[in-house]
């Protein structure tokens, strides 16, 4: 079992693009293929074009993520989280979501929704055996509004 870190110890992560710099070069030799999966970069302005899209600002960590790959092609996704939406697919997700959540008259889901409203999909895992899709989405609400 991993013990959490002692009291005033912070443990080191190292910043996203430093992450993908490691997946990719990991790819690069043992999965040429793979890395080809992966989008190219998204543009600042793209982001900023999300974030007035979905009116929150990204985490950061995701923000540095799109800086590096804009989602990915793959079918089971290239990260164990399952494949990466890019900017345009967080937008059109989110979008669906939040329509479908307009509409919801269900009394129990105002105590236990299905979908939050301040989620950001950012990644959906399949389960091969049921072909069941889960989205990914960190809770922005301690997030500021654009």
């Amino acid at each position: 079992m991993i013990e959490p870190p002692l009291n005033g110890i912070t443990p080191v992560i190292p910043p996203v693009a430093t992450s993908w710099q490691r997946i990719d070069t990991w790819l690069a030799r043992r999965a040429p293929a793979r890395l080809a999966e992966l989008g190219p970069p998204a543009s600042s302005h793209a982001i900023d074009q999300l974030e007035i899209a979905l009116a929150v600002r990204l985490p950061t960590d995701l923000r540095a993520s799109l800086l590096c790959h804009d989602g990915d092609s793959s079918h089971l996704g290239i990260l164990p989280c399952g494949p990466l939406y890019s900017t345009d697919a967080i937008a059109d997700v989110r979008r669906m979501r939040m329509k479908i959540w307009e509409g919801e008259d269900d009394p129990d889901e105002q105590e236990t929704p299905w979908w939050g409203t301040r989620w950001i999909p950012f990644a959906v895992r399949i389960d091969v055996a049921s072909g069941i899709e889960r989205r990914l989405v960190p809770n922005v609400t301690t997030g500021s509004r654009v």
